[in-house]
């Protein structure tokens, strides 16, 4: 005989006693339930209660489904079906059966505890629906069969609404049997509510309210960004309009309103609206894409997968074009999730190259690109089609709309400062080619580099002692300098003649007035221009007996006037190969004998005044060797 150690004798006789009586007792109950029902639904739901007081009353609860794969059921035969349990009790609040071609059978009932009649309107909410077969079984066996769906004119419904409504009476204490047949090629969802009249109508207010702000503000952005696209004309802004207009489109098709007041009578364009909208939605969206990060210049490759869904794109508004819905629209939702994934890669790529207006359209992308992923969970039913999923779209393109004009604007300052940078180097680059020409003139000529540095220097003293602007003194600057640069084309058998010139090789000598203002004229900047003009009238006297043209007095342009005398001054101080330098004293005098004749006196008595500021400039540039 074996004998147990103890605590396992206590283990046996607690299972003994108290474990296999309560296994005993669940296998029973448990025999006793799959006897007593048959497979499917166990229960039969309770109906709805439905009293004077309910003004809404959800109906997901109650619902029962079946589907049914070929259609073909008869209802006769769906109520047998029910009789033997072949219905499975809905599981969700908003039943949503993702997208299928299946055929499905809803089945509810509602009862009227009162002691008056009641009368409801039942709303199927959600517009996309191709069939929808009611059948109202009432207590005393008569049925009504309504029939609707988006396959049928918007006259033909019950009540005129873009959604299907359906009236429900329920008399005194009665039990009333529903059914509903549902088909669709498109998502499948089951959103059945029951209204009290006057609480409907001031919901569907409400919601029109709402739709109108919605697309209201479409409208705005739309018109907006049209003016500014026919103002600036940047292809951006029409691609912006058009990914709106489409976009506009495309929400009123999910929601109904554009079979209600556009197209009411055509339901089977209003069908095949959807993925056409849908594609051309994301195909505008995409160029607008393109356009607005210029992924053509810094992202080709990223750029050549774009148009590739853009054409992919444009496909699928052909074929629903065509009447190919449901392939279309299978196509169109893959083809949208990866713009929408591409959109956001190429935003985070063309920021990290420095594109500074990126960071606000990935802001924007991303409020949209999670409405877009909610949507599409919600079209294959793996999200609940509540409220905020059902319209997440619309919510994060609200959003992005208003991120993207103000990336619009971000751009517009982007390229202005990028343009004025270019500008500013651009104008850098005249100057020195400016300076570079007029020491090239210089080179030719028995003067030196520091000569016409000098000479600038001193034009702006006086330019900016005689009142100019601080941008014509800047102009002045920059130009004098190249006030002879005709001397390039004086012949250096006169240019380097160290004896006097005879009457033919003076008539040569002045001949480069016009050439310098042939070489720095006709080109479209107002630097260059001013450079001509000083190099043409700087030779001319205020007696008229100067050259080219022998203009007189206030004749000869400003710049011409001051650089005249800046000019003579430093090569009467300065020494030459064929002269000593003058004193300063000397040339001072010089200036003041021809004040009124060779120079215009006012500018003579102004240069006196600034004299000791010309001499620090002297200092600062002197002669040297290698000048």
């Amino acid at each position: 005989m074996i004998t147990l150690p103890l605590h396992k004798k206590l283990l046996f006789k607690y299972s003994k006693v108290i474990i296999e009586p309560l296994l005993r007792k669940f296998l029973l109950s448990f025999c006793f339930l799959i006897l007593l029902y048959p497979a499917g639904s166990v229960f039969a739901l309770e109906p709805a209660v439905i009293t004077p007081e309910t003004h809404q009353y959800h109906l997901a609860k109650h619902l029962e489904i079946l589907r049914d794969p070929e259609g073909l059921m008869s209802f006769e035969e769906v109520r047998q079906a029910h009789k033997k349990g072949l219905f499975q009790p809905n599981q969700s609040d908003y039943p949503n059966l993702g997208f299928t071609s299946d055929t499905f059978w809803a089945r509810f009932e509602l009862y009227n505890p009162g002691e008056v009649e009641t009368k409801w309107f039942m709303e199927y909410d959600y517009s996309k629906i191709d069939n929808l077969d009611v059948y109202q079984i009432s207590h005393d066996g008569k049925i009504k069969k309504s029939i609707s769906g988006d396959s049928f004119p918007l006259s033909s419904r019950e009540v005129k609404n873009r959604n299907f409504l359906f009236n429900v009476e329920l008399k005194p204490q009665e039990t009333k049997e529903i059914y509903i047949r549902i088909f669709s090629r498109d998502t499948v969802e089951i959103p059945l509510i029951l209204w009290d009249k006057e609480t409907f109508h001031h919901a569907n207010q409400n919601a029109q309210l709402f739709f109108g702000l919605f697309y209201g503000l479409m409208m705005v952005m739309i018109v907006y960004n049209l003016i500014l696209y026919l103002l600036i004309r940047e292809s951006v802004y029409l691609y912006y309009v058009a990914s709106v207009v489409s976009f506009t489109l495309f929400s009123m098709t999910l929601t109904g309103f554009a079979f209600e007041y556009l197209w009411p009578e055509f339901p089977v364009w209003a069908k095949n609206s959807r993925p056409f909208f849908v594609g051309l939605c994301g195909a505008t969206i995409a160029r607008f894409s393109q356009t607005f990060l210029v992924t053509k210049t810094n992202l080709p490759r990223w750029d050549k997968a774009i148009s590739f869904f853009i054409a992919l794109s444009i496909l699928c508004s052909v074929l629903a074009l065509f009447g190919f819905f449901r392939i279309s629209m299978t196509l169109v939702v893959a083809v949208s999730g990866v713009e929408a994934v591409l959109g956001l890669i190429v935003g985070v790529l063309r920021f990290r190259q420095g594109y500074f207006p990126a960071r606000l359209y990935i802001l924007g992308w991303s409020f949209f690109l999670i409405g877009a992923i909610a949507f599409c969970f919600k079209a294959v039913g793996i999200a609940p089609a509540v409220f905020m999923i059902r319209y997440g779209m619309q919510f994060g393109f609200v959003i992005e709309v208003v991120v993207m004009a103000a990336s619009l604007a971000d751009r517009v300052n982007y390229i202005r400062l990028e343009l004025e940078g270019l500008n500013k180097r651009l104008i850098e680059t005249r100057k020195e080619i400016l300076t570079r020409l007029g020491i090239a003139a210089e080179y030719r000529d028995n003067e030196t580099g520091s000569h016409i540095l000098r000479v600038s220097n001193y034009a702006r003293l006086l330019g900016i002692r005689a009142g100019l602007s601080d941008q014509d003194v800047e102009k002045l600057f920059t130009a004098a300098p190249m006030h002879d640069v005709g001397k390039i084309g004086i012949p250096d058998q006169i240019l380097f003649k160290t004896d006097k010139l005879d009457p033919d090789e003076r008539t040569v000598m002045e001949t480069h007035t016009d050439i310098g203002s042939k070489i720095l004229g006709g080109i479209q900047s107002d630097l260059m221009e001013t450079a001509s003009r000083i190099a043409i009238t700087h030779h001319e006297k205020w007696n008229g007996q100067g050259y080219p043209r022998g203009l007189s007095g206030y004749e000869i342009p400003l710049f011409g006037r001051i650089v005249a005398i800046v000019d003579v001054f430093d090569a009467l101080v300065t020494t030459r190969p064929y002269k000593k330098a003058w004193s300063v004293e000397r040339a001072v005098e010089f200036l003041k004998d021809e004040a009124g004749s060779h120079f215009d006196p006012n500018l003579v008595a102004l240069f006196l005044d600034i004299l000791p500021k010309v001499l620090e400039v002297r200092e600062l540039y002197p002669e040297t060797v290698n000048d």
